[in-house]
């Protein structure tokens, strides 16, 4: 889930650029809904964590090395 919305930002941030100068009016409108869009989702999927939990996701990065990138979300 954390790792889609991240994925998701990336791509909005290579795109945004070339997406402002093809449509000017609409660019703007279009980049600030995706962050709205994925804080909605993320809101929506965060049960875990409004009832004291924590929601942990984990890529294996190095695995010969045993290094992982891990993403905690809790209520801090």
């Amino acid at each position: 889930m954390i790792l889609t919305a991240l994925a998701a930002l990336a791509l909005l941030a290579a795109l945004a650029p070339s997406l402002c100068a093809k449509t000017p009016r609409l660019g703007g409108a279009i980049i600030a809904a995706v962050p709205f869009a994925l804080g909605l989702w993320i809101a929506s999927n965060a049960a875990p964590v409004f009832e004291g939990g924590s929601v942990i996701e984990t890529l294996e990065w190095l695995p010969k090395l045993g290094v992982d990138l891990a993403f905690r979300v809790d209520g801090l």
